[in-house]
């Protein structure tokens, strides 16, 4: 697997990996998000990063875009353990709606392939893919009002 580098923004994980991963096996694109131990949550610049991959597959030419996550989940949404700096939250939500804008913007079909959980804005990045393939043990939930938020990810525009 490769990885999209995104300048500075592009904050490896604790063990050095990148929070994206793309891979490519003929004309299919895989994108996997991985932060296996926070159960592939995403920081703020992985969400940065996740545009620019998309960005990246659209300007390519591949023929369609699996979208999964790594070691047995998908997304458990925003990683609210990081500190995302001292910019206005709203700031930060313009730029994570900028990577479900790239998503829906993408010429190729896209396929979320779920496992585990697919959780708030992890939930609505599989629900923003034109196909959604989950597992038995694919669990979803829109938990925004447990954690006091406001839906993200395209959830309400979806």
């Amino acid at each position: 697997m490769t990885a999209v580098t995104a300048g500075p923004r592009a904050q490896a994980l604790d063990d050095g990996a990148p929070p994206v991963l793309l891979s490519r096996e003929g004309d299919v694109v895989t994108l996997t998000l991985n932060n296996p131990r926070r159960k592939d949550a995403m920081s703020h610049p992985a969400w940065l990063l996740l545009r620019d991959s998309l960005v990246a597959v659209a300007g390519g030419d591949a023929r369609v875009l699996v979208v999964t996550g790594a070691a047995g989940d998908f997304c458990a949404g925003a990683d609210l353990s990081v500190e995302s700096g001292a910019r206005p939250p709203m700031a930060n939500m313009a730029e994570v709606n900028q990577a479900c804008l790239a998503l829906h913007r993408l010429p190729v079909p896209t396929i979320a392939r779920v496992d585990g959980v697919a959780v708030g804005a992890g939930m609505n990045l599989a629900l923003g893919c034109d196909f959604v393939i989950a597992s038995t043990r694919a669990r979803f939930s829109e938990i925004f009002v447990k954690r006091g938020l406001s839906v993200d990810f395209g959830g309400s525009w979806l």
